[in-house]
């Protein structure tokens, strides 16, 4: 709409829409019939007073955004409301061992973690997302190559933590990991990929590491590596 031009929400402006399907995030959702272009007059939550918005299928409550934040400060007043200076978490130094209300939310966290880890909603954290990398892709062509059954990125469970393998030979419990050279030549990553190596053959697991380099110029040799364990 250009700068100074208002619409005219007249009666011959308004636009009657029917009921119609689309498609948000890959889920098929049903769109409600409306009349675009009308104007509606609401009463905020808030402050009582009349605003007005566009559309016959609007659920706002509040005029501004600074009478929403009202009436949340209202209703969530928050454990630290009223405290000065650097305020504390609620749960600081607590365990699930000696506070209930953190062992309830402990349980409640790793049946959900779990449950999202086997569906494959989430992989190794929740940073990483369901993208296959390309060292990953060449890895399971290999095991392809060979007609071998094999599971994606399952969770494979030690002591205190688990492990997310590439590849997951359940025939061999054997683990095949792709690792970039860039993000893995990290210490703090190549630290965790140290404790997995010592804790995988304790709980009787074999484990094969392939750098993304080796991967990509020398298929071969990890190709050679897998037929050996197995």
């Amino acid at each position: 709409m250009k700068q100074g031009h208002r619409r005219d929400y007249t009666r011959s402006s308004l636009i009657k829409v029917n009921q119609y399907t689309r498609i948000r995030n890959g889920k098929v959702q049903i769109v409600k019939p409306t009349v675009r272009y009308n104007v509606v007059v609401l009463i905020c939550k808030e402050c009582k007073n009349e605003f007005k918005v566009n559309g016959n299928r609007v659920t706002r409550k509040f005029c501004s955004r600074k009478c929403y934040l009202e009436d949340w400060k209202r209703r969530i007043p928050g454990h630290n409301k009223g405290q000065k200076g650097i305020q504390v978490a609620w749960n600081k130094g607590l365990t699930a061992e000696t506070d209930p209300r953190v062992a309830k939310y402990t349980a409640t966290m790793t049946i959900t973690s779990r449950e999202a880890f086997r569906t494959g909603k989430r992989k190794v954290s929740s940073h990483r997302k369901w993208k296959e990398t390309d060292i990953e892709k060449i890895l399971w062509s290999l095991l392809d190559s060979l007609d071998l059954k094999y599971l994606k990125n399952p969770e494979i469970r030690l002591k205190n933590f688990s492990t997310f393998p590439d590849a997951y030979l359940e025939k061999y419990r054997l683990c095949l990991y792709a690792d970039g050279n860039y993000w893995h030549n990290y210490p703090n990553l190549l630290k965790k990929d140290l404790i997995i190596n010592r804790m995988l053959p304790k709980y009787n697991y074999k484990f094969l590491r392939f750098w993304g380099s080796e991967l990509k110029n020398n298929p071969e040799y990890c190709l050679s590596k897998i037929k050996e364990v197995i």
